[in-house]
């Protein structure tokens, strides 16, 4: 089992056993942060967990259509904007 402190993101790999059902508080060597820490979900859990997420995206041009407009594409807008910011970063600054 991998621990991460979350307050300076060091990693540790210590045995499942190490941390009982009820969970525990653990110390981080690194930085002393202590937090509490649970066990790892069984097996089976995490695979129900695993197949029950839908990741597909949600239908929305379906509303968009019945509005009579079309959906945003942000795909468009993210290009645009790093264009952009990739020409300010070439251009000379202002004195």
């Amino acid at each position: 089992m991998r621990l991460i402190c979350p307050n300076c993101s060091a990693q540790y790999e210590i045995d499942t056993g190490m941390i009982p059902d009820e969970g525990r508080d653990v110390q981080c060597s690194n930085c002393g942060h202590t937090w509490y820490e649970l066990p790892p979900p069984p097996a089976e859990t995490a695979q129900a967990l695993a197949t029950d997420v839908d990741l597909e995206e949600p239908e929305f041009e379906a509303e968009y259509e019945a509005e009579g407009t079309s959906a945003p594409d942000f795909e468009d807008d993210y290009s645009t904007a790093q264009d952009d910011f990739e020409a300010e970063l070439s251009s000379e600054p202002e004195p």
